[in-house]
């Protein structure tokens, strides 16, 4: 079972539209952490910046985690920006999270997938205040994994980094709109999609993407929300 799970979940992020593509601003951004470590803890963090000024947006982030042990904690965060120049006619993105607990013990395993999808002008570039505060931000998030944080802490830090990084990529658009008379920045992407958020024995899915199934007891908290061109899964599964 633990070898047809983890082939599943190299399948689920390594096989669709953006897969086998050189072009780095068409490659999935992922975030995978495997644990099957009794006692330990496993932290992944994925961020990534993709300018699409061609016909199709069809970019893929994803979050896996994945747990196999006994009181062990499991989390993989990514987060990622795709800043759209020109008029596509295909806005088909896809943002997953999943986490998944197989044969485990006293687990936590938690998956949060962040995407951010906006039209910017061609020349958009972060301020040198906003590079600065972009940094900071991404650097804080990253370091929730070098401490002894619990999940729930994690998570809670989580949230209130990916509102700064929100508001602050609100505000870069508004000022390169600003610089450019008013006709810089325009709204999102109106063909915004999430894709399937799946865990332990609770599966969930969106759009029409088929929804997968694993083994393993676990309590399951799956919470999506669609704002603005931003797409959020966020996926907890935890084993008593």
């Amino acid at each position: 079972m633990r070898r047809l799970t983890l082939a599943l979940l190299a399948l689920v992020i390594t096989v669709g539209p953006a897969a086998a593509r050189p072009d780095p601003a068409r490659a999935d951004n992922a975030a995978i952490a495997i644990n099957t470590k009794d006692g330990s803890s496993i932290f992944k963090f994925a961020f990534a910046i993709k300018r699409v000024a061609g016909d199709v947006v069809d970019q893929t982030n994803g979050a896996v985690a994945y747990a196999s042990c006994t009181q062990c904690q499991t989390v993989a965060i990514a987060i990622e920006i795709v800043l759209v120049t020109g008029n596509p006619s295909v806005v088909t993105p896809t943002n997953l999270a999943i986490a998944i607990n197989d044969q485990c013990t006293l687990c936590i395993t938690v998956a949060d997938a962040y995407q951010f999808v906006v039209s910017a002008p061609a020349d958009f570039h972060f301020s040198p205040h906003g590079m600065q505060e972009l940094r900071r931000i991404v650097d804080q998030i990253r370091d929730l994994g070098k401490g002894d944080l619990s999940a729930a802490d994690i998570q809670s830090r989580l949230e209130v980094l990916v509102n700064e990084l929100h508001d602050l990529l609100v505000a870069e658009l508004a000022n390169a709109a600003s610089q450019n008379g008013g006709g810089g920045a325009r709204a999102p992407p109106e063909q915004t999609t999430t894709g399937p958020s799946t865990t332990g024995q609770a599966p969930a899915t969106t759009a029409s993407e088929p929804s997968t199934t694993t083994e393993g007891t676990a309590t399951t908290t799956t919470t999506e929300s669609t704002t603005a061109g931003t797409t959020t899964n966020t996926t907890t599964t935890t084993t008593p």
